[in-house]
């Protein structure tokens, strides 16, 4: 007779190996993709020059420093004195906690490798997780896994917005979406409702992105054969979507209220959105590029006489063509259950990275509108989504 007891235990024991190894996989795979990075942990802080990088570490520094002294953590006078600063919105509250967890016990360098290398190794581990939710098959999911971390536009975030960088929570949350297809416990709409949070602790650019993908999702699902009646999606998906809002709300509240946000331009959110070429075009950062000297680069603009613009960060969202040729192959042989879904994921986000208009070679085309030019006229404070071209993640995510 079987020994329930010991069946659990081993089923828990090969369970817990299974993800370990998974998180370990990734590590390795960072300290490849990163090399060398690793040689100097203790010395370096990879990234992109100073600018943003150097920003975070002083919130890492004021966080510690605020609470030691009973200070404001929003508000600082020791910058634009006497009024001083408001420190909130667009925070990236999450990486700055844990930078300040950090640098209790280490030095800035140390606590920035750390929390870079931490969204390398769990963007994948999010993103296998969410995967082997559909296909069960552990080494499909570990390179759903490598897609969503090692896209060029999360490499090249990493360097320079380590908030960004933490882009763990975005699978967990639509895995647990997912879940509400097929589960009548009030368990998933609770936690997927706290995930969200965390999801908007992270960035509010996140926010924004996964209750787009949230009101997709009830759309699409809503009308079709699932698990659960109807009336219990509903149910279960208002009550995560009500959890995510108001604390989200509640959380950036303080901020919305003390001009956080002021007006940004028309002309940011030309500047910080998607040329068309960008989607399958290399970047200077690429591996290719540095050892032939931008030679894919300088040979596309050049076939169309066209003068080559100065790439910055936003321009990075490179899709990868293996990743486009796999995906390709995923739609045209297996058409799996949940595939015309992604499909649609894909597509809306990428529309929504090109922002108010379509840009080509760089330049705004003027005549061919995009979605973003209706959220711009439309949505009160959407002017602050003024870097369109983040939208990318949820494409990446959907390729994976």
């Amino acid at each position: 007779m079987e020994n329930p007891t010991y069946n659990h235990k081993l089923i828990s024991k090969k369970t817990f190996v299974e993800h370990a190894s998974v998180i370990f996989i990734f590590s390795v795979i960072a300290v490849i993709f990163t090399f060398p990075v690793i040689l100097d942990f203790a010395s370096e802080a990879p990234g992109s020059w100073c600018y943003d990088k150097c920003h975070m570490m002083w919130r890492f520094w004021w966080a510690d420093f605020s609470f030691e002294n009973g200070l404001d953590f929003q508000h600082s006078n020791y910058i634009f004195y006497p009024d001083g600063a408001d420190i909130g919105g667009n925070l990236a509250y999450f990486t700055t906690f844990i930078g300040f967890l950090l640098v209790q016990f280490l030095d800035y360098t140390v606590t920035w490798n750390i929390i870079w290398f931490l969204g390398l190794v769990f963007g994948g581990y999010g993103c296998y997780l969410l995967a082997n939710n559909f296909n069960k098959n552990y080494l499909s999911s570990i390179i759903a896994g490598i897609i969503f971390t090692f896209t060029t536009y999360h490499m090249a975030h990493s360097t320079a917005h380590i908030g960004l960088s933490m882009i763990v929570w975005l699978p967990i949350f639509v895995l647990f979406l997912f879940k509400l297809l097929e589960k009548q416990s009030k368990y998933y709409p609770i936690v997927g409702g706290i995930i969200f949070f965390l999801v908007s602790l992270t960035h509010l650019y996140y926010s924004v992105f996964i209750t787009m993908f949230s009101i997709v999702f009830f759309a699409v699902y809503i009308f079709k054969q699932k698990k659960v009646s109807n009336r219990t999606f509903i149910t279960n998906f208002s009550i995560l979507f009500v959890i995510g809002l108001v604390s989200t709300s509640i959380l950036f509240a303080s901020s919305m209220t003390s001009g956080e946000f002021p007006a940004r331009p028309y002309s940011e959110h030309l500047k910080f959105s998607t040329s068309l070429e960008n989607l399958i075009l290399p970047t200077p950062m690429h591996t290719t590029q540095i050892l032939s000297d931008d030679a894919m680069i300088k040979s596309f603009y050049g076939f169309f006489e066209q003068s080559r613009y100065p790439a910055q960060i936003e321009n990075f969202i490179f899709l990868g063509y293996s990743v486009i040729f796999l995906s390709a192959l995923a739609i045209i042989r297996y058409r799996r259950n949940h595939i015309w879904f992604w499909l649609l994921i894909c597509g809306i986000f990428v529309l929504m990275s090109f922002g108010p208009e379509l840009k080509i070679f760089g330049q705004p085309s003027q005549n061919i509108i995009m979605p973003g030019k209706l959220f711009y006229d439309a949505i009160p404070e959407w002017d602050a989504i003024r870097a369109t071209a983040r939208f990318v993640v949820m494409s990446n995510l959907a390729l994976a």
